[in-house]
């Protein structure tokens, strides 16, 4: 029987997807599919919890925008069709240039966050909600979590307050810290919660200036440690590797940075990805340059500098997070040739504006007064 109330509320959803259709006959199939949608009957409005080893996190398809704009009707009358949300916020997340497509990909883990808060995709980044350019949604997560982890049959649910830390660490990292130490003595041999407790405390120590006695850093480097003890992938040793560098050096504990930052040289090579192996190499080098300069060794710090350059040149490199320390500590103490030939590497690859402009302003202080 054909729901026409049904029907009318899904107008809202319907309407932006048409807009993007590419073909007639690709709008013709999406308002047919949502009409046997309508004539399905209304889905539960919340349907019940699945078993959290149905959560699935990689995707299992490549989607086109037809694809997917059907997915999206598919889901109307079967909600619960984890894999399919999985499918389709990989696909919005990699629509660079559609702006709605942030917004779309947000909605579906808004979805997973209140019917499906234990599921495994949730504590993965592709789930990330940031508070920019979405505050809506960022501020809407936030009420879900708030709520469901007030909610007494989630006081002692360890994925519930695992995954509301994660989402808290960028923007309440104290809160975050919080819940997921909850969920590490729930779960202690969870990798993700003490991983994350670590992000957690690192976000503390950035939020924090003063501390004098580091023990925010300190936090994060037991944690890092402890994540690191159960990692078996080289892969994730190679992550927490390079967290256990910085963040040792924010403690001020530098023979423990050495050592991590050496386990890291040693580990690169064993990597899969020519990235993956690039990135572990500079940040390795960019910590033992770090620790040499807070020894007093400049020339050392300069020489492991050029390491970290060599390591990403005329390679396929991808940074998550771009670590520009070292190259300004030794600009502060005026280093500014070899400074400006990492630079130059490191632009070649990233494109960052955040390099060219410290080029910009390297190249010119270094022109004679009167110059521009």
């Amino acid at each position: 029987m054909f729901h026409r109330p049904k029907f009318l509320s899904m107008l809202p959803r319907i309407v932006p997807r048409i807009v993007r259709c590419t073909t007639a006959k690709h709008c013709f199939v999406l308002i047919i599919v949502q009409f046997l949608a309508a004539c399905e009957g209304t889905p539960q409005a919340r349907p019940p919890l699945l078993d959290s080893r149905l959560a699935i996190v990689v995707p299992a398809r490549q989607l086109t925008p037809p694809l997917a704009s059907t997915l999206e009707f598919e889901l109307l009358s079967s909600p619960n069709d984890i894999q399919t949300r999985v499918d389709l916020i990989w696909y919005y997340r990699g629509q660079f240039t559609d702006a709605g497509a942030e917004r779309e990909a947000n909605e579906h883990v808004l979805w997973l966050i209140e019917h499906q808060p234990r599921s495994a995709v949730l504590a993965a980044p592709v789930a990330e909600i940031a508070s920019l350019p979405d505050r809506t949604a960022h501020r809407a997560a936030a009420v879900l979590w708030e709520k469901l982890i007030g909610e007494r049959d989630n006081a002692k649910d360890a994925k519930v307050l695992g995954h509301a830390g994660i989402f808290f660490v960028s923007s309440n990292p104290a809160k975050a810290a919080a819940l997921l130490e909850k969920a590490v003595a729930l779960d202690e041999h969870s990798l993700t919660w003490i991983r994350h407790l670590a992000r957690a405390y690192h976000a503390l120590v950035n939020t924090t200036p003063l501390d004098p006695e580091h023990r925010y850093a300190r936090s994060a480097v037991k944690a890092y440690e402890q994540a690191l003890a159960q990692a078996s992938s080289n892969r994730d040793k190679a992550d927490l590797l390079i967290h256990l560098s910085v963040v040792a050096i924010e403690a001020v504990d530098l023979p423990k940075a050495q050592r991590a930052a050496n386990d890291l040289v040693n580990i690169a090579p064993q990597l899969t990805e020519e990235s993956d192996r690039a990135v572990a190499l500079h940040a390795a080098h960019v910590a033992l340059g770090r620790v040499e300069l807070m020894s007093g060794q400049d020339d050392a710090a300069i020489a492991k500098l050029r390491e970290a350059a060599d390591a990403i040149k005329d390679r396929n490199v991808f940074f998550s997070q771009l670590d520009l320390t070292l190259a300004r500590a030794l600009l502060k103490k005026g280093h500014k040739l070899p400074v400006l030939e990492y630079l130059d590497v490191v632009h070649r690859i990233t494109r960052a504006s955040e390099v060219s402009d410290m080029i910009s302003e390297i190249k010119a202080s270094m022109l004679p007064a009167g110059q521009s």
